[in-house]
């Protein structure tokens, strides 16, 4: 953590967290750029959560542009669905939670 004018400081986390989890990373056509702008929604059971792929979030800051998603006990999120910046969408069905996902935007073919 920065703070303006202070020290940084690095936080830990020993809690030991049992519950499960998954992180989108979405990403342009050829995989090489994330995509900033894509909103990922990620349904399990009656919880829905949505996050947007923004890596800046304040002065001078910067974040993780992959998208983050407590899970709770469930093993796998029932969908996920990508809203790609360019309005078209990816959805996935039974994503196993523990998981970096990486998913690549499909290029759209030339008419």
């Amino acid at each position: 953590m920065v703070n303006l004018n202070d020290s940084p400081r690095l936080l830990r986390n020993d809690g030991g967290n049992k519950n499960h989890w998954l992180t989108i990373a979405a990403k342009l056509p050829g995989g090489r750029v994330d995509a900033v702008g894509a909103r990922v929604t990620v349904k399990t059971g009656p919880l829905v959560q949505i996050e947007d792929a923004v890596p800046v979030t304040g002065y001078l800051s910067q974040a993780d542009p992959r998208v983050h998603f407590g899970l709770g006990k469930a093993t796998a999120a029932d969908s996920v669905e990508i809203r790609w910046p360019d309005g078209s969408v990816t959805q996935l069905d039974d994503v196993p939670a523990g998981q970096i996902l990486s998913v690549v935007q499909q290029a759209k073919s030339a008419e």
